[in-house]
């Protein structure tokens, strides 16, 4: 059988066969014009050679079998768990890319180790976000919480329209216009600020969500919103799906403090809990700062954060654990 013939029959190239034939899986004999002549054990051979490249066995494995001196079995059990190891090691690298590729964190040796993935209430693995400080200003958030104050102030303002209403029928008086001005502004008042209900209150979701900052590889983005009119303006441009931030490079900090209070917190309970809280201010070389209070963390994020931090700028002073810590 000429070579045309066993590349038809194999599917495998000219050169694909002299490269077998040099590795010494093959023998074809010679013609008298010493072209080569392939038997027909020739081509059997061949086609288990490609079935086991197919499944990508070394050729020293291959000449091992086809000399008999190990079984098909134990090649077999061999590539198998070399799959499997190899497959493992592609979803840790795959799990180290997209680390780093979501989180935007800076390229620091042994970050990823660090990280702990996050699960919600069906112990579903949360998709990754970037490392930041505060809560994320973002849109569709933004826009739960705008429907549910709305809903919440007139709900009040329905409730206390109800009682003065009524007021005359259960006391048999009428309520005093000056009580009716008051009672109202209170509802309003209530309704605006929420008064330690979590997430309730215009004024606690325009104050806790104009406080962030967010690292990346080069720096930080944070908010400048010092007074009520730029956290106003700054939550109104994120409802846009703007994200209006200062940004900082890692060299333009100066020094980081980091501290820790405990503070009486309502999460997900009607009662009040002490609970730590971190404090972290930035110290930028244009003497301007970053105030970050009160802030809580999820799963390991703040040592993340810390090491991050102690690795890009000068000069950390982490007073968690009364300590100096030049980075």
């Amino acid at each position: 059988m000429k070579t045309k013939d066993v590349e038809q029959i194999t599917g495998l190239s000219k050169q694909t066969l002299i490269w077998y034939e040099k590795e010494g899986l093959i023998q074809p004999g010679r013609n008298e014009n010493r072209y080569r002549e392939y038997s027909d054990q020739d081509v059997k051979t061949l086609q288990l050679i490609k079935m086991l490249r197919g499944m990508d066995i070394c050729i020293d494995d291959i000449r091992h079998i086809l000399k008999h001196q190990v079984s098909m079995e134990e090649i077999l059990d061999k590539q198998k768990a070399y799959l499997q190891n190899e497959e493992q090691r592609r979803k840790e690298i795959e799990n180290n890319v997209r680390f780093y590729s979501d989180t935007k964190a800076p390229m620091i040796e042994g970050l990823h180790e660090m990280y702990r993935p996050k699960r919600d209430w069906a112990n579903h693995q949360k998709p990754l976000e970037p490392f930041c400080i505060g809560a994320c200003p973002d849109k569709k958030l933004l826009t739960k919480l705008l429907f549910w104050n709305i809903l919440w102030l007139l709900g009040v303002v329905f409730f206390t329209a109800f009682f003065i209403y009524n007021f005359k029928k259960v006391w048999g008086i009428p309520l005093p216009p000056v009580f009716v001005i008051q009672v109202f502004a209170g509802a309003i008042l209530f309704g605006v600020f929420g008064f330690g209900i979590p997430q309730l209150g215009f004024m606690s979701v325009v104050n806790r969500y104009s406080h962030y900052a967010e690292f990346s590889r080069q720096g930080i983005y944070y908010v400048k919103a010092d007074t009520l009119g730029e956290r106003v303006r700054f939550l109104y441009q994120s409802l846009k799906g703007q994200r209006n931030m200062r940004f900082v490079p890692y060299s333009q900090i100066t020094k980081v403090t980091i501290s820790q209070d405990m503070k009486y917190m309502r999460i997900a309970t009607p009662f009040a809990h002490e609970l730590p809280v971190t404090n972290i201010i930035f110290y930028f070389k244009d003497n301007t700062t970053c105030s970050l209070f009160n802030q809580m963390f999820d799963g390991n994020d703040e040592e993340i954060i810390v090491r991050i931090l102690k690795e890009h700028i000068g000069q950390v002073l982490d007073l968690r654990r009364s300590s100096n810590i030049n980075a």
